[in-house]
């Protein structure tokens, strides 16, 4: 499988509306043809999406890992383009009709049974069926959605990276290993401390002084308050759209898509959930709020208190630091492990691949075969950066495709 990664350019944007065009013309074409069926029709679709995906993923890429001014300003451009494209695929009334007609008449298995039920799904949630006006809103609702969803997201990059607790006196970080100390900025005996995760939760674990562990996580739980805005402004397009749609509540437009049958079946679970753990929980709870006021004069715990008390609780009881076991998890061991255990229970072997020019150099890429015939590639990109978006996450680039 070759891995043909070009980086985001200026023509981007211009080469998108290209694509957009060809597959627009394509379309009309395929709306020509007298009996349509899954193959002909559906799937050509579907393949002309998957290639638009493809060339889409420079920039996906860019405003997930390393956003640029170049990115911000191609995402801005992308997203009312991609929504105008969208809308006006997921609202043709003549091609939802079709693909219903395939659904209806063609013989079908279960899976791509299932994928037209997915599909179908689709341009209801776009405005099948309603009439230009409520389409045009239904529209302009998605264009608003993902715009504040990307202003929401660019508010917590921006304020992750603003943030530096900065650190003058070193018996603070005197429970700090020297390789803890290591996920702080150090510059002439300051060490700045941010809402970053490695740097974040190391300070509180590691940081003796509770006065400043309420303020970094204060800080972490408050970040971006600008968007409580935008959080109300989403709530209410989604209200919205889920009444034109025809929907009691966004509640039931957003459970129509999942396994569950309904929003009490969700609740219910998580009820059930809650009753499992809650016991457990407390019982924890009250032991690490025990240890606090009995061993180190605590007259209360706060939520800002437990990373660092159950580190303090597990040295107490079982004579372990955290701190000993680092070097046993190095990033390229836990990988080694992961590919053991994957190779040993699923029968997947990972050969790495070498000189292969992405996004970033500390990317490692990975293929993945099984009994000597290739599924699939892996690209791990594991390394922190201020430009990244937050946490463990992953997406695809080239997913599984019957014509692939």
């Amino acid at each position: 499988m070759k891995i043909d990664y070009k980086k985001l350019n200026n023509n981007f944007i211009d080469d998108l509306n290209l694509s957009i065009i060809h597959i627009e013309n394509k379309i009309k074409e395929l709306l020509k043809i007298k009996n349509k069926t899954y193959d002909n029709f559906f799937d050509v679709i579907e393949h002309l999406l998957d290639e638009l995906e493809k060339k889409s993923f420079p920039l996906q890429i860019e405003v997930s890992t390393s956003i640029t001014d170049l990115g911000k300003k191609t995402y801005e451009k992308y997203i009312p383009i991609m929504n105008e494209f969208s809308s006006k695929l997921n609202q043709n009334e003549e091609i939802a009709s079709s693909i219903l007609d395939i659904y209806k008449n063609e013989d079908l298995d279960d899976i791509r049974k299932r994928t037209l039920e997915k599909q179908i799904l689709s341009f209801k949630s776009s405005g099948i069926g309603l009439d230009q006006k409520k389409k045009e809103r239904i529209k302009t609702i998605n264009l608003e959605l993902a715009e504040l969803g990307n202003d929401f997201s660019q508010n917590v990059t921006d304020a992750t990276n603003d943030y530096k607790l900065v650190i003058k006196d070193e018996k603070v970080l005197s429970e700090f290993s020297d390789l803890d100390k290591k996920t702080a900025e150090v510059k002439e005996g300051e060490w700045k401390f941010t809402l970053h995760g490695p740097s974040l939760t190391t300070f509180l674990k590691y940081c003796n002084d509770r006065k400043l562990r309420e303020t970094l996580y204060k800080a972490s739980t408050t970040k971006a308050p600008q968007n409580e805005d935008l959080i109300e402004k989403i709530l209410s397009l989604r209200d919205e759209k889920a009444k034109i749609l025809g929907y009691k509540n966004y509640r039931e437009l957003s459970i129509a898509s999942k396994t569950a049958n309904n929003a009490l079946e969700v609740i219910d679970f998580l009820t059930e959930l809650g009753k499992e753990a809650l016991p457990k929980a407390t019982e924890e709870i009250i032991e690490l709020t025990t240890f606090a006021k009995n061993k180190l004069g605590y007259e209360s715990v706060a939520i800002y208190d437990y990373t660092y008390l159950s580190r303090k609780l597990k040295e107490s009881k079982y004579n372990f630091d955290p701190s000993e076991a680092k070097p046993y998890f190095e990033k390229n061991k836990v990988v080694s492990g992961m590919f053991k255990f994957l190779e040993d229970t699923f029968n997947l072997k990972a050969k790495k691949i070498p000189n292969v020019k992405l996004w970033s150099d500390k990317t490692t890429v990975f293929e993945l075969k099984r009994n000597n015939i290739l599924l699939g590639n892996l690209i791990m990109d594991l390394e922190t950066n201020e430009n990244k978006r937050s946490g463990a996450w992953a997406d695809s680039w080239i997913t599984s495709y019957t014509k692939d």
